[in-house]
């Protein structure tokens, strides 16, 4: 489960799922790490390292170099358990790298049509939409020549590429010892298991690991984790959504109708776009409070519009001047004297 470092949701995620990993999304994590005043590229860079360390010795060694680089920033990192945004600390039963909820969010904006809408209608357009999703995803699923999907084949062909880097040494009982761009791993074929942990975490061979499953000639797509096969997807889809008739075909309760609350309508427009984060991209063309750098049209630069800019300035006075010059001396032979404007141009 992941969150946005909201301390209410934390303890509340503790009480009713005790037993499930809970992730902090690392979009909010770096928001509140900027709105701290702990900003820059390198900050930024290094703490997007420290994120993506698979192993708890490479997050160690990211996290004394950020110290060197900031010691409040280092600070500001130490308060925040390391086990909800580094994945060298994450949960290798999961099978998920993932660091931020970009699911929950483009689900957001998948119903976004049906934010202004009243509860029930709300739900009833949202029930709609994914009783016909689930049908199409099952079918869509079905159509799958290959056992996994089109995104996991691509991942796995990219750690096959980088397999090709790797020299591995058999040791016995499937245990492997893999030499990759000067660092030594430890692959475990049976275990399913390598130093790099990036296996381990997400399910999918990593590169020294697709070196030692060749090494023995096996296939890479047998030690893929269940979790990525066409029939996990399958499960995934196998519960239908019910049809539900019109309101008029409702049984009756025999209970009073239960009235709406009373709501007070707000000045305004109603806002039906969410907060937009520090990092995330703006609309370029969307006035704001600071007002928007005018680019020209003719050479590109901010600060100034075409009519304005200096450069067309200059442009149109030698095409006015060479204009004028071809009026005056129209009756000169310009096959022969062409070069003349440019000359006085």
């Amino acid at each position: 489960m992941f969150s946005n470092i909201v301390q209410g949701l934390v303890q509340s995620l503790e009480q009713v799922c005790p037993q499930s990993e809970h992730r902090t999304c690392v979009r909010h994590l770096y928001a509140n790490f900027r709105s701290e005043g702990h900003r820059g590229v390198l900050l930024k860079d290094l703490l997007w390292q420290a994120l993506a360390a698979y192993t708890k010795q490479e997050f160690y060694i990211v996290m004394d170099e950020i110290k060197r680089t900031s010691k409040d920033a280092h600070a500001y990192l130490e308060k925040v358990d390391p086990n909800t945004w580094c994945r060298g600390w994450f949960n290798t039963n999961v099978k998920s790298g993932l660091l931020h909820n970009n699911t929950c969010e483009s689900f957001n904006s998948w119903i976004k049509k049906f934010h202004d809408q009243t509860i029930l209608s709300m739900l009833e357009g949202i029930r709609y939409k994914l009783m016909r999703t689930y049908v199409r995803k099952k079918e869509m699923i079905n159509s799958m020549e290959e056992a996994i999907g089109p995104k996991i084949r691509k991942k796995l062909e990219k750690e096959e590429d980088e397999a090709s880097s790797c020299c591995c040494t058999y040791a016995g009982q499937g245990m492997f010892e893999v030499e990759c761009l000067g660092r030594r791993f430890v692959v475990d074929v049976d275990a399913r298991t390598c130093g790099c942990r990036k296996w381990d975490v997400t399910g999918i061979p990593c590169s020294h690991a697709i070196s030692a499953i060749l090494h023995q000639d096996g296939d890479p797509n047998d030690y893929l984790s269940p979790y990525y096969s066409k029939e996990m997807d399958l499960k995934c889809y196998d519960y239908i959504i019910y049809p539900v008739p019109s309101e008029e075909q409702w049984p009756r309760s025999g209970q009073p109708n239960i009235e709406p609350p009373k709501s007070r309508v707000t000045p305004g427009r109603p806002k039906k776009l969410r907060n937009i984060g520090v990092e995330e991209p703006r609309n370029p063309s969307a006035i704001r409070k600071g007002g928007n750098k005018n680019q020209c049209g003719h050479c590109r630069k901010f600060g100034h519009n075409k009519r304005s800019c200096e450069a067309k300035l200059r442009h149109d006075e030698r095409r006015d001047r060479a204009r004028q010059f071809y009026r005056e001396n129209a009756s000169i032979d310009w096959s022969l004297d062409m070069f003349a404007v440019f000359t006085i141009c």
